[in-house]
């Protein structure tokens, strides 16, 4: 943090305190402002340390700063040693009562959560939740309750209030020792602590009449996580909350919010091998619907300006080819991850108008250095970066086993790497995308956290545990490669669903609180010759983007193989000609089960069971969906080919490059090179269970 800044925000936090003093002054001028609190360092030895928590808001303080146009000096970051319970109440209590109904207001907690004992009666599971302090289970220091929340909360008057919980309130405690790890801590038993309080203040607010819209990270009886994403550590639900604010903007409704967060959760899931809590949504139905962070200005700065279409890092040179992302740690500018470079106060980051493109390969402190892969015209100082495309985190994939003998271990090892080289093995408590347990009669295979069980077999001869290790493995590594070629720079809005046996509706809300439910687990069961075809056992895919775009479909099976779905030889030439969908209706493919189809083919589920990874990418332009088709089709016969597509995906910022010869005479004129594949593309994905 700058100096100025931070005397910007003491002098910012020292009005609020004195606004607290002398009540809200009749010159209500509506603005921007936020309060950000995270902690990853905990006091009390009882309470395990977290390592995305700080990295969350301040991830989201760029955000709400490039993308939604908050003030710097309006936003209140408490970390670490800053977020006390004292100094947190104070910062809550200070940020309700300098309230203008005008205001866009943006609240964000991550940390740990917990639950104690309710004192008061008006919790009907007996509990109340709780978020910890960084001085939380101290000597004297009570958890920070539901009631001392919704109290405050609940004086809130701004028409535009985010709320946000990255933290669980019950659930049980990982079950591994890994650096994937739940938000949530046990109970606490000190009920004198939470009796010296006044608990008959509570607001008793109708959830339908509050001024405000709360999200949390997981339902009440879920572990939110904490790990390792895109080479860096955050909370999987905060992290996948900033990328949908960053791709929908200050015009998104808080339910197109949710939606944004649970595809990037989709992502997340191939990522660790896990599959993380589902995010809520609760608030007065009229207001999910409606933008909640807009303000009643069209701009994002709150003085009518257009927003920013992207967050955005400051670049500065350092040389012909490379240049520094200022503070791109802020935004996970992390080695392997690529950028766009656009002119100095560029606001609207037109797709395909890059003047160069890159990829980080270190880090210098908080900063990022980039290296310039392609480049139109030269970098100036004050000139912007964009993401382009996240890490690739394909390249290693590590395990860690526990209970077996070294010199069985070793043998096992051998035989997993002849099939997938890219095994690592890790130590137990390292990060591992599979651990691996063995009991002296049954193996385990268990998520990043450790808390999901993906498969269980027999022991059996160790050259027979390799391959069953490598074929999971291979899955996770070649799904990561697919889940790698995302576009977070692009519009285009896509969704992808599937239809099963299984399928349900969305429970009525109640009490004007609205849960934002996801259908079960997609699982399918394999089709037998002789059994109809139904939806348990063949696949239907919905889709629906916001254009027309042109579709294709591409899996990962559970033994590692890559195919090209969608378009293919069998679908008759009068459905969906060239993979091209309309926008703004769902499509569903194949269009029905039954025998002769418009399609013209089935995707039936064959053995062997297990995960498939559906990845479906959109594209507005005939070239770059000809271009992905073909390095999916290759990559069936050699995986290895993905990262060109992802070269040659992100190159797409860059319109209309060509390479020519820096000459001052005359010369003969050079044949024309074929221009880069042009257009936006996106891509979103389902995984889906297959089982007998």
């Amino acid at each position: 943090m700058t100096m100025e800044r931070m005397i910007k925000q003491t002098i910012f936090l020292a009005a609020l305190l004195s606004i607290a003093d002398v009540g809200l002054s009749a010159d209500c001028t509506p603005t921007r402002r936020a309060l950000l609190i995270g902690i990853n360092d905990y006091v009390a030895r009882s309470l395990p340390d977290l390592r995305g928590a700080v990295n969350d808001v301040k991830l989201l303080q760029r955000i709400l700063v490039t993308r939604f146009g908050f003030p710097e000096e309006n936003i209140v970051l408490l970390t670490d040693a800053q977020a006390t319970r004292s100094r947190v109440m104070a910062a809550i209590d200070s940020f309700v009562e300098r309230d203008c109904p005008g205001d866009v207001v943006y609240f964000h907690y991550s940390g740990h959560g917990s639950q104690v004992k309710d004192i008061s009666g008006d919790e009907d599971d007996g509990m109340d939740e709780t978020i910890l302090p960084r001085d939380g289970r101290t000597a004297g220091i009570p958890d920070i309750r539901d009631d001392e929340l919704e109290q405050r909360f609940a004086k809130l008057q701004a028409r535009n209030a985010l709320i946000v919980f990255d933290s669980c309130n019950s659930g049980t405690v990982t079950r591994a020792a890994t650096p994937v790890q739940a938000r949530f801590v046990p109970p606490d038993d000190r009920l004198e602590l939470y009796r010296a309080l006044d608990a008959r203040t509570r607001a008793i607010v109708p959830v339908a009449e509050l001024p405000h819209v709360l999200m949390t990270s997981a339902p009440a009886d879920k572990e939110a996580l904490d790990g390792p994403l895109d080479e860096g550590f955050y909370g999987l639900f905060s992290y996948s909350l900033a990328r949908s604010l960053d791709t929908r903007g200050p015009t998104a409704t808080p339910a197109q919010i949710l939606e944004g967060t649970k595809s990037e959760l989709r992502r997340i899931q191939e990522q660790l091998y896990t599959r993380p809590p589902e995010p809520q949504l609760e608030g007065p139905p009229e207001k999910l619907g409606q933008p909640i962070l807009r303000g009643s200005d069209s701009g994002s700065g709150g003085n009518g300006s257009a927003p920013a279409r992207r967050a955005w890092l400051d670049v500065q040179p350092v040389s012909r080819e490379e240049v520094r992302l200022i503070d791109g740690v802020a935004l996970n500018a992390r080695p392997g991850s690529q950028w766009a470079i656009y002119p100095a106060g560029e606001l609207r980051f037109q797709y395909g108008d890059a003047q160069a493109i890159g990829i980080v390969t270190r880090l210098s402190g908080d900063d990022a250095i980039l290296r310039l892969r392609m480049i139109r015209s030269p970098v100036v100082p004050g000139a912007r970066a964009i993401a382009l495309a996240p890490p690739d985190v394909s390249a290693q994939q590590p395990v860690s086993i526990t209970g077996v003998p070294k010199a069985r271990l070793q043998a096992i090892m051998q035989r997993a790497k002849a099939d997938v080289p890219s095994i690592q093995w890790v130590a137990p408590g390292e990060f591992a995308r599979l651990i691996v347990r063995f009991d002296g009669r049954r193996w385990e295979v268990l998520d990043a956290a450790g808390l999901q069980l993906a498969l269980t077999f027999d022991d059996m001869p160790d050259a027979e545990v390799g391959a069953r290790l490598a074929q999971v493995i291979a899955w996770s590594s070649r799904a990561n490669s697919l889940l790698s070629l995302d576009n977070p720079a692009s519009d285009i809005r896509l969704w992808v669903g599937v239809r099963t046996a299984f399928t349900t509706t969305s429970p009525p809300a109640k009490r004007g609180l609205t849960l934002v439910t996801e259908d079960p687990a997609p699982v399918y069961v394999v089709r037998r010759a002789e059994e109809p075809r139904s939806p348990a056992n063949s696949l239907t895919l919905e889709i629906r983007a916001d254009r027309p775009v042109f579709i294709t479909i591409a899996s990962v099976d559970t033994e590692g193989q890559i195919q090209l779905l969608f378009p293919n030889s069998y679908q008759r030439p009068d459905f969906l000609p060239d993979g091209r969908i309309p926008g703004r209706v769902t499509v569903r493919i194949p269009d029905s089960l039954q025998s002769g189809n418009g399609a013209g083919f089935h995707w039936d589920y064959s053995p062997p069971v297990g995960k498939d990874t559906i990845r479906v990418f959109a594209s507005e332009d005939l070239n770059t969906a000809q271009r992905i088709r073909e390095f999916i089709a290759r990559s069936g016969a050699d995986p290895g080919v993905l990262p060109e597509l992802r070269s040659a995906l992100t190159a797409t910022a860059v319109r209309g490059i060509r390479v020519v010869a820096d000459r001052q005479d005359p010369a003969p004129a050079e044949p024309e090179q074929p221009q880069l594949a042009q257009g936006q593309w996106a891509a979103a994905s389902v995984t889906i269970q297959v089982t007998e």
